[in-house]
């Protein structure tokens, strides 16, 4: 019935010119399946893909993304920057870097712990993409055991990175120079950290 009338309406539409019937085609191109489609729209394929031209910017985006992830990488290797692990280090008492050195600073055996941070990063390693990086920075003041300040930074990837784990991955950089290179403080109590600290201050 449907087709019926869909010839009925496209036979009744004419127009006169000059005495002549000039006919017009309602018909869209067709594709296999029976479907319409208008002409400015190409027509799918079997896939259901929009054409080629979907597929080569598909191709070519992966492409892109694999080289800037190949240049960060390249860049980490030039700057020697190490990205924290997802699990923080511990001591053997389950105490990560962040509380060990803070508990070091309450008994005196180092000075002041100050964090800063800046966004966008104006280091060399992130100035291919500043706004998507940010700056971290510790400073321990000299104090205790410690005879002179020490000072950690490091970037970090805003979209991939959390600001606490890049805290925890300076603060092991902090207590490893603390306690090393004689001894690991991931295999050392916090009791046992504040009794070689307090030695190393008397000497």
């Amino acid at each position: 019935a449907f087709k019926k009338a869909y010839k009925s309406i496209q036979d009744a539409i004419v127009k006169k010119k000059k005495g002549k019937k000039i006919k017009i085609d309602l018909n869209f191109p067709r594709v296999k399946d029976g479907r319409d489609w208008p002409s400015s729209s190409p027509p799918p394929l079997e896939n259901g893909k929009q054409g080629s031209t979907a597929s080569r910017s598909s191709t070519s985006s992966k492409k892109s993304r694999h080289r800037v992830e190949f240049d960060v990488v390249e860049r980490m290797k030039q700057f020697n920057i190490v990205n924290p692990p997802k699990d923080p280090a511990t001591n053997i008492e389950g105490f990560a870097a962040l509380q060990c050195l803070q508990q070091l600073k309450d008994s005196g055996l180092i000075g002041d712990i100050q964090w800063s941070s800046k966004r966008p990063s104006g280091s060399d390693y992130a100035r291919f993409n500043p706004n998507d990086h940010e700056s971290i920075q510790v400073i321990i003041q000299k104090g205790g055991a410690l005879h002179e300040n020490l000072i950690y930074e490091q970037d970090r990837d805003i979209n991939a990175i959390s600001r606490k784990m890049i805290r925890q991955h300076l603060a092991n950089f902090a207590l490893c120079d603390l306690v090393g290179p004689q001894k690991r403080w991931s295999e050392m109590t916090y009791k046992e950290m504040k009794s070689f600290l307090s030695e190393k201050m008397k000497s």
